[in-house]
Order: structure tokens, then sequence, then C-alpha cells
């Protein structure tokens, strides 16, 4: 037992000084609590005796507010010293963690935070204790990271700290029997013990109720099988470590503990398997790190794996790991397996919630959403969601940044491909990964022609995602590409060029307004150029081959074009005219100056008779790019002004946003053609309305295309402080876009006016437009008004 009556007397004669003190001095409990930052709780707990003496920093801060001096002061002093005295529940009041963890690293922030929190709980400043949660999923160390949290603390609370596995993920404890043991910690024979459960609940909380003590509750498996466990009094603090989230518990502090930082991942592999072995392979080690996942369960079994084998070499077991097959079967030392702890969670779920993380192993990309999720597992979006959140109260999915989506742990991730391979037959495996890929392509579809003016939305089916406006179907097109684009893979496996065809002509608006991105428009429609040439579909086959061409210049840097088919050649419309868009922008590049000119002006000819004033508009572009690479500046101007025209008209189409870009960027290309002929002045007007009209409608990347030119302006008017400034704010918004040859002109346009303005600046910004110059491929020296994009 922890301590008995004389203990109690000292709490009490303290608490009865208190009261003597406070009423001499006139004071309320709410005034002494307020001069001696103390809660009221602790003042009334301390004068009823209900409450040992608190720390001495405590009791220095009531003598002040009480104004003690002299003998007084050390009275009230020893008094409460006293009462801080017991007598331990054992010589050494420490129930020893199962598990030694001298090897935990990357915790520092983690454990400081607990450490705040039991330096509040120690000091009775909290009237109920305090509590932590710590959750995360298997293997990252929640029990590790308890363990020596409790080590590091236990001299903050000397009457005892209590470890109890809860067992959560195998047979659960339940509380009666938990309450069981730790009654026995606490001093309590068989004898005593009370039968009721009510009654152990009571016996153990009144033990605890004037005493600092720190109770483990390792691996709870819910809310209800930790509750009775909580000592819930001053001086105590609970750690609760779960792959739960336990989100109905009140804690104090919730720890989601994550994966290992990468050098924090590679010191955990080098403590184990020794510096000497890991110091001449230290890209091999940082290799074995991320096949792990930074998961510090992972990282301890290779490293031991690889402790215990001294004729492998750090280089050889990352290749076993890199065999994605054969990762989880890698992952064993002895009798320790990544794997079953990744089992126990899973057995933990019911059916639906199974199968639904077994399925999400068929997403390709690296997140999804919920309506993601809905088509996989065949059910609804609210069912899909709750489903999908259980999974994360599990700690099994997580959620992504940016919101609304979820993503795997790489070793999570393959182990639900696993249970999917051996739970699931090949044949609904594939009814499965069809329906995905019909709802992506039909959605993506979907989005493309919404950001295609001319087209109206077709119809698609199976709750597709609701887009409102053109901007988020972009992201979606954005956010989705990893699933997407294997979607299109499949489709040329199956060689169906029906849908192959439908869905990249869907995406040519999207690409060209999302050429700067990286992302992989070659192989869309080089997978669609194959299907067509592969059943001799011509028409279709020629239109492929340009979009492809295009594609292989502006994303790889190959100056690679084919003339169009003669089938494309005798028919006109839309498609025949965006072929010869393309054609006309890949010589412009080319230095085909004459030809970019003729196929401006059939692509012209062939929106003229579509009907479409858009493309129209989007076509005279390259036609004043090409009169301008030419020496027609005069000319070009003029078609860029009947542009502008078009674009400050009704024209537009309902569309506000898609107006507004298509008169930014044709404010911009004049701009361009108004400083080749000198008239700065004009030119400034120019990209300063663009970058205004840009600024409003969020696109960053051509915003800073305007500010470039405002700044150059600025410039040659003698103005190199408004030059500098717009600069500037190009740069950040090319650096975000990713635009690394536009930020390369800007650092060099920055460094010429920090020369006008003595600014030391100028020559960093020169070292770096000279590096990124040595890094650029052939085709981002385009000239700006050759590298005209579709709005």
């Amino acid at each position: 037992m922890f301590g008995g009556p004389d203990d109690a007397d000292a709490s009490g004669a303290f608490g009865a000084l208190v009261l003597r003190h406070r009423q001499t001095a006139a004071l309320t409990q709410e005034e002494l609590a307020a001069a001696a930052q103390l809660s009221v709780r602790a003042i009334s707990d301390i004068e009823r005796g209900r409450a040992r003496g608190p720390q001495q920093r405590s009791v220095d801060a009531l003598a002040d507010a009480l104004r003690l001096a002299g003998r007084d002061r050390e009275g009230f002093v020893d008094t409460a010293r006293r009462g801080r005295r017991r007598s331990p529940l054992r010589p050494e009041p420490w129930s020893p963690p199962p598990v030694d963890v001298c090897d935990l690293i990357g915790r520092d922030t983690e454990l400081a935070c607990l450490r705040r929190l039991a330096e509040q709980a120690a000091g009775a400043e909290l009237p109920a204790g305090a509590m932590a949660a710590i959750s995360g999923l298997p293997g990252v160390g929640k029990s590790s990271l308890a363990s020596v949290a409790a080590s590091r603390l236990s001299a903050l609370f000397p009457d005892g700290v209590l470890h109890l596995d809860l067992r959560g993920f195998g047979e659960p404890l339940n509380s009666e029997d938990g309450l069981g043991r730790l009654l026995r910690l606490l001093g309590v024979s068989d004898g005593d013990l009370p039968t009721n459960y009510d009654e152990r609940v009571a016996r153990y909380r009144s033990l605890v109720q004037h005493r600092r003590v720190l109770v483990v509750l390792d691996d709870a498996s819910s809310e209800a099988q930790v509750r009775p466990l909580l000592p819930g009094a001053p001086g105590s603090l609970t750690l609760v470590t779960s792959r739960h989230a336990l989100a109905g518990l009140d804690a104090a502090h919730r720890i989601v503990l994550d994966v290992l930082k990468p050098d924090d991942a590679v010191a955990l592999l080098t403590r184990i398997v020794g510096a000497p072995r890991v110091a001449g392979e230290q890209h091999a080690a940082g290799e074995i790190a991320a096949l792990c996942g930074y998961l510090p369960l992972a990282l301890r079994v290779a490293s031991n794996r690889l402790a215990s084998r001294p004729e492998w070499t750090v280089q050889h077991l990352a290749g076993r790991l890199s065999d994605q097959q054969r990762r989880l079967n890698t992952l064993t030392a002895g009798d320790v397996q990544v794997r079953a702890a990744f089992e126990l969670s899973y057995r933990q779920l019911d059916q639906p919630a199974r199968e639904a993380f077994r399925r999400l192993a068929l997403v390709p990309g690296p997140d999804f959403t919920v309506p993601t999720a809905a088509v996989l597992g065949e059910v609804g979006e609210s069912h899909a969601e709750q489903t999908v959140e259980r999974l994360v109260d599990a700690s099994l999915l997580h959620t992504a940044a940016g919101g609304g989506r979820y993503r795997f742990h790489a070793l999570t991730r393959a182990f639900a491909g696993e249970r999917l391979a051996e739970e699931e037959p090949a044949a609904e495996r594939a009814a499965a990964t069809a329906r995905l890929n019909g709802w992506m392509l039909r959605t993506a579809g979907r989005a493309g022609q919404l950001l295609d003016a001319r087209r109206p939305a077709a119809t698609v089916d199976h709750e597709p995602v609701p887009f409102r406006t053109a901007a988020e179907a972009e992201a979606w097109l954005d956010a989705e590409l990893g699933s997407w684009i294997p979607a299109i893979r499949d489709l040329a496996i199956l060689r169906r060029p029906e849908d192959i065809t439908a869905i990249a002509r869907a995406l040519c608006w999207y690409a060209n307004n999302a050429w700067i991105r990286p992302l992989p428009w070659h192989e869309s429609f080089e997978y669609a150029m194959i299907t067509c040439g592969t059943i001799a579909r011509g028409h279709d086959d020629a239109v492929m081959l340009t979009f492809l061409g295009w594609a292989l210049y502006y994303r790889l840097g190959r100056p690679w074009l084919r003339a169009s088919a003669p089938e494309v050649g005798r028919r006109r419309g839309w498609d025949e005219a965006w072929v010869d868009f393309h054609a006309s922008g890949l010589m412009l590049n080319l230095g085909d100056l004459d030809g970019a000119v003729e196929h401006s002006h059939r692509a012209i000819a062939g929106f003229q008779e579509a009907d479409s004033e858009l493309g129209t508009a989007v076509a005279r572009g390259n036609l004043a790019a090409a009169l301008a690479a030419q020496g027609r500046t005069e000319q070009a101007l003029d078609v860029q002004r009947a542009n502008l025209e078009y674009y400050l008209g009704a024209g537009a189409g309902p569309d506000a946003v898609l107006g507004a870009t298509g008169r930014a960027f044709t404010l911009m290309c004049m701009g361009q053609l108004q400083a080749e002929l000198g008239l700065w002045p004009a030119a400034l007007n120019a990209y300063r309305d663009a970058a205004d009209l840009l600024d409003g409608v969020g696109n960053g990347w051509a915003q800073g295309r305007a500010l470039l030119g405002q700044g150059l302006a600025h410039r040659q008017l003698g103005q190199p402080e408004a030059a500098r400034d717009c600069l500037r704010r190009a740069h950040a918004l090319l650096v975000a876009a990713n635009d690394r040859y536009s930020q390369a002109r800007v650092l060099n346009e920055l460094a010429m006016a920090c020369d006008e303005l003595r600014d030391p600046a100028a020559a960093e910004h020169r070292l770096r437009a000279s590096w990124l110059g040595n890094q650029l491929d052939p085709p981002s020296a385009a000239h700006l008004h050759g590298m005209t994009p579709a709005l």
C-alpha cells in the first residue's frame, strides 16, 4: 500500500495552515488562486486535505501570495514538505515495461511535449490529472515512446510508474482484469482484491487519489477498455497507446506518431548495424530506409537481419527489399515480422472494412478519394466514407495533404495487396480494376470536356465527380493523374480504339493548358496512336500522331514531327483544326516559319468551319507568333488586336475566367510585340493589365510571365526600382510553377536591374540564372510568343 494515516494527517495539517493564513489575510479562495497562479480547485483540495502538499514552486507561490516571511514562512514550507513525503508502494515503485527501447531515435519533439505535460500533472495543476493518447500505424513505435517517456519521467512520480499491457489487438484484456492487475501492482493482495467491478474501480481510484503516479496503458483497443483504468486524480499522468485514434477520450494531449524522418531512419539503421559497415554505403542505407517506408519496426527488422548476416552488403539487402512482391517476406528477423503487426489490425476489422482495405490496393495512384472507394466497393459514397474513416481510425490509412484524400503507407499497401491476392478470386479483382478504370476515364473525359469550351459535358455514369467549375475539373485531373494515366495504358493493352481516342481528344485542351507541368502527355497520345495504327484507323492515327509530336517536343525535347496523313488533309473539322494548330506551334519552334504560317491559316479556317470563335482566336495567336518571328511585327500586332476585340466582347462564352485569361494572354503577346517595336509605354500598360487580370483568375504561372514583361518594360523606361519589384514577384510565382526557363530569364533581368541600383544581389542572381540555363532542355529556349498556350 502507498502510505497510511500519518500521510493524511500531514496533508490535513498543511491544508489547515493554508486555510488559517488565507483567512488572516482576508482572501477568498479565488483571490488566493489568482495571486498564486493556481486553480481554485487546487486551493480547495489543499485546504480540505484532499491533495498532498504541492511542489516547491507552488508552495513558494502560495507563501508569496500570503505574504509570509521569517518563521511563518519556514514553518509553512516545512509543513508542505512533510505533506509531500510518502512511504512508497515498494522499495522501487516501478512496474517495468516489457521491451528494451534503447534505440529510440527521432522522437525528441514528442518526448519534450510529454515532459511538459508531466510537469503540469506532477504539480497538481490539472484537477483530474493529465492524459496523453499516442496513436499511429502498426510498427511506428508507440509503445517504445511510452516506455522511454515513462522511464525518463519517473522522477516526477515518486509514488509509482505502473505499466499495463492491454493486448488490444490480440486477446484484449477486459477492464475488470485490468483493474485487478493494477490493484496488485498497488500492493493489494489477492485475498483483499474486490470481486465486484464497481468496487475495483472505487478501490483503485481511492489508492491513487492523493498520489503522484504515472500509468502506462499500452496497446488499447477502445475507449471503453481505457476509461475505468484512468486514475482521474491530480498529480497523475496516464499514457495511452493505441493503433486507434481513441477520439472518444477527453485527452489533454494527442500525439499522432508519424514515421521517422529520412536522416533519423538512417541513424537507426546505423546504430543497429554499426557505423563502420554503413559508412561506405550511405546511399544504399538511404534506399533501405525509403523501402521500409521509414517505419521504425520495419527498419529494426531490416537492420537486425543485416546485422545477423555479416556476409551481406547493405546494397544486397536494399536489392532484396526493392522487390515489392517479396518485401514483406524480407522484413522478417527471427520471430519478428512486419506482416504480423499489420495482420493484427486487419483481423480486428469488420468484413466491409476488410474488403475496402484490400480493394483500395488496386488504386495505382499515390492517394485517392471517397468516390474512388465507392466505385471499388460498389457502394454509395456515404457508406464508403464511413468505411474509409474506420480504416483511418485503425491507422491502416492516413489522410493525405490537402484534405479529402487518403493514402496508404508503402508497407501497408503491400500488405493490402497480399490480402487481395489471397482472399479475392482473380475474376473479382479484374472486375474491380475494370470498374475503377472505366470510372476514372469517364470522369477524366468529363473533366476534359468541361475545360474544352466547345463541347457539351458528356453523360457519365456511376456517380461522377460533380465538377462545378473548370477549375475544379482541372484540379481533379491534376490530383488523379496517377490513376487515369494507368487506366489509359490498360485501354491500350485491351485494344479499345474508340475509348482511347475519345479520352485523348477530351484531354487535349487540358494538356494544352498544363504543358508546363511535368506530366506524361506523350504517353497518352502514344498509346492512342499505337492503338489506332494497329487496327488501321487512319484518320484517328493522324490526329493522335500530331498530338504526340506536340507532346514529345514540349515534354521530352524531341524535335519529332511527321506530316499529317493525307486523310487529315482531305477532311476539315474541329479535330483537323487542332492538328493544324499543334503543327503550327511545333513548326514555329523548329524554325519552319513558312510552315507555321500555313498551318496557322489552315487551323483558323478549320475552326471557322466548325463555327468556333474561341478556336479561331487561339489559332490566331499562333499566327501572330509566326508572323512576328518572320519580322512582320505590325501584321502580328493587328492579328492580336483582333483577338483582343473578340475576348472583350461576348464571344468569350459564359466562362468569365476563360474570357479574362484570353484577354490576359493576348495583352501579353501585344506587350511583347510593342516592345519589339520600341513602344515601351504601351508595352508596360499591356503587361500591367495582363498581370492584374491573371491575379484575379489565380493563374500564377502566367502572371509571373506578365510580371517578367512588366519588369523588363520598367527597366527600359529607366525605372529600375519598379523593375526589381516586379521581377522579384515574377520569380516567386515562376518558382512555384516550376517554369525554369522563365526563372532564368527573370534572374537575368533582375541582375541587370540590381546592377543599375548598385544592389550587390546582382552577382547571386546572375550565378543562379547561369546554373538554371545549364539545366534546361532545348525546347525551353523558345520565344515567349512561340509558347502560346491554349486557354
